[in-house]
C-alpha cells in the first residue's frame, strides 16, 4: 500500500554555498595579486641610500661640532695650554695646494715668557723652528710679531673627498734661547705653546 500525502501549501526553498564554491566563482582579475618584485626592490634601494647618508652624514655633524671651535671667523683645530714660562704662537692653516698637496700655515708670536721680554725690552734672543721654517728674535728686530709662513705636506687625507674625509700633517714645533741651533753645547729649550686655526672659508 502506498500512501501518498500531497500538501496544497506552498514550499520555499533556501540553498547554502561553501566559501570554496564562492571563491572559486569569482573572476579572475578580482583574486588577490602576487606583490611586485620591482617595487620591493626600489623601496630597499632608497631605504638604503637614506640609511648610507645619515652614516655619514650624522657622524661628521658630531665631530666637527664636538672638535672645533670658533673663535672670530676661525675654527680651533688643535690647541695646548699655556703656562708662564711658554712661548705662545698662533698657527693659521691659510690654504692647501690641490697640486702639491701642501699646506700654508702662517705662525705669529702671541706671548714671550718674562725671562726673555719683559714690556718692549729683549733680555735674550731666542729661536723658534715651526716645520722646516724658522725665526730669529733679537734685540735689533722692532716687530716681534713678524708672521713665519712655513709649507708642510700633507701627510693623509685627499682634497677630492673634502670635507668627509680625514687630513693629517706632521708639524714639528720647537724654541730655544740664542740665534743658531749649533752653538756647540746643549740648547736650552723653552716651552711652547700652540693654537692651530683655520679660517671658516678655507681657500683650497
Amino acid at each position: 500500500m502506498t500512501i501518498s500525502d500531497r500538501s496544497n501549501a506552498s514550499s520555499s526553498s533556501i540553498s547554502f554555498h561553501s566559501p570554496t564554491a564562492l571563491l572559486s566563482s569569482l573572476p579572475e582579475d578580482s583574486k588577490m595579486a602576487p606583490p611586485d618584485k620591482r617595487m620591493q626592490l626600489q623601496l630597499l634601494t632608497i631605504a638604503g641610500l637614506v640609511v648610507f647618508f645619515l652614516g655619514i652624514a650624522i657622524p661628521f655633524t658630531l665631530t666637527q661640532a664636538a672638535s672645533e671651535t670658533k673663535v672670530h671667523g676661525y675654527q680651533v683645530l688643535y690647541s695646548t695650554p699655556s703656562k708662564p714660562d711658554t712661548i705662545v704662537l698662533n698657527t693659521v692653516i691659510s690654504s692647501i695646494s690641490t697640486e702639491t698637496y701642501e699646506l700654508v700655515m702662517t705662525t705669529t708670536i702671541v706671548d714671550i715668557p718674562k725671562r726673555l721680554a719683559s714690556n718692549d725690552t729683549l733680555y735674550k734672543p731666542f729661536r723658534v723652528q715651526v716645520g722646516p721654517g724658522a725665526i730669529v728674535i733679537t734685540p735689533n728686530i722692532t716687530n716681534l710679531k713678524v708672521p713665519l709662513i712655513t709649507k708642510i705636506p700633507l701627510v693623509k687625507g685627499s682634497t677630492a673627498w673634502y670635507p668627509f674625509d680625514k687630513y693629517l700633517t706632521a708639524v714639528e714645533t720647537e724654541a730655544f734661547v740664542g740665534t743658531s741651533p749649533f752653538m756647540g753645547q746643549k740648547a736650552e729649550a723653552i716651552d711652547v705653546a700652540v693654537v692651530v686655526k683655520t679660517p671658516e672659508d678655507f681657500n683650497w
